[in-house]
């Protein structure tokens, strides 16, 4: 069947375990923190590993984890009409790489950049309202990522591990079909949160045969 093609990766239970370690999503927000981006993008990473062994997994070690008080005005507390106040000062962790990142962030939307994040570069103040993000590093592998809001604390882990990455804010393959074929990525990752999965049954035709 087609479903054999594609590789689904649900990390429920991995979360499950890791939560008394630290909280891993926001207190007052439906989305995962650093930390929970981390285990949840470890896990691809293990998973893409099978057929591109060359590619180093992501160690903890190699993070600073910082324990913080953060004031998030979460999607959470909007819905529901929470106050701020109510989860002001919660502890959460913050991944920050010990060494130098190897990668840049080289377009954002229609802006060409040279950016080389360091560890006080805030990934979710940078990134998190764009739709087009592309970084690269010294690394093999061209990696096409359709993501959602959960990508956007995932690209300092995936773009630690590869060379160049793109990160589309989109859930139809459809669109992309002819970027694929002239460009041929090594990796397609469609990143997708529960909510939103309804975006997979998007009717996605065969890609044409392609030398």
């Amino acid at each position: 069947s087609r479903e054999k093609d594609i590789n689904f990766i649900y990390p429920y239970r991995e979360l499950e375990n890791y939560k008394k370690s630290g909280l891993l999503y926001w207190k007052n927000d439906t989305h995962w923190n650093d930390y929970g981006a981390f285990i949840g993008t470890d896990i691809l990473i293990r998973e893409i590993k099978k057929d591109f062994p060359e590619i180093e997994l992501l160690e903890e070690k190699q993070y600073r984890k910082d324990l913080k008080k953060l004031d998030i005005n979460g999607d959470l507390s909007r819905l529901l009409g929470i106050s701020v106040e109510k989860y002001k000062g919660v502890e959460y962790y913050q991944f920050i790489r010990k060494e130098d990142y190897s990668f840049s962030i080289v377009k954002v939307n229609n802006t060409d950049l040279n950016i080389q994040p360091d560890e006080n570069f805030n990934f979710y103040t940078f990134l998190g309202d764009k739709v087009y993000i592309r970084t690269s590093s010294p690394k093999r592998l061209k990696v096409l990522v359709l993501r959602d809001s959960f990508g956007i604390p995932m690209v300092q882990y995936l773009s630690e591990t590869f060379g160049e990455v793109e990160y589309i804010h989109t859930g139809n393959l459809n669109e992309l079909q002819e970027k694929i074929i002239s460009e041929k990525p090594d990796i397609i990752i469609h990143e997708v949160v529960g909510r939103y999965l309804e975006r997979l049954g998007n009717d996605v035709p065969a890609l044409r045969e392609v030398n």
